[in-house]
């Protein structure tokens, strides 16, 4: 990330430059869930957001966490490399301060080539295209019957080959 103005930082995904508020607060950073995907280690982090690390062994090349941008309170879906830069913003803070609970991340979970993550928005599906993430879609409460907007946890059943997705959400 590269230092800007105003708390905010330059992040590049899908190779856009997107600004991010700089989280420098150790309480609200604390990692709350960790998951393993093919080529990343994904985690949970309240202001912190969606990180993930490449885990891969690629010789020469500097591994760093890296912030996974997710769709703002009021968004469906984000596409990698089909963001309004000049409207988008990470930003953790509550909505009444400009930020987005959507942005807080509490769970995260991998199945495949796919990637969930729960925050204090609702939960956000995303698929895992190389080395970017379509949030193809974010269900909170109010819309798609899920019991809260706080979700915390993950996990898959497989039953006969159809497989029922679970999150622990809270109101």
């Amino acid at each position: 990330p590269n230092a800007s103005s105003n708390g905010y930082q330059t992040i590049v995904w899908g190779n856009q430059n997107i600004s991010s508020l700089a989280v420098t607060t150790d309480i609200r950073n604390i990692s709350y869930d960790i998951a393993v995907g093919a080529n990343y280690i994904y985690t949970a982090n309240w202001a912190g957001g969606i990180r993930r690390y490449r885990h891969s062994y690629i010789f020469g090349t500097l591994k760093n966490w890296e912030l996974v941008p997710l769709p703002r309170d009021n968004d469906l879906n984000l596409i990698c490399g089909e963001i309004d830069v000049e409207d988008y913003k990470v930003n953790p803070k509550d909505p009444g301060d400009g930020g987005n609970h959507n942005h807080k991340g509490f769970g995260v979970y991998v199945l495949e080539d796919t990637l969930w993550a729960g925050t204090a928005g609702g939960i956000n599906k995303g698929i895992i295209s190389g080395d970017c993430i379509n949030w193809v879609r974010h269900y909170q409460s109010g819309l798609d019957n899920i019991s809260g907007n706080w979700v915390i946890g993950f996990t898959h059943q497989n039953m006969n080959g159809f497989i029922r997705f679970w999150a622990i959400t809270w109101a």
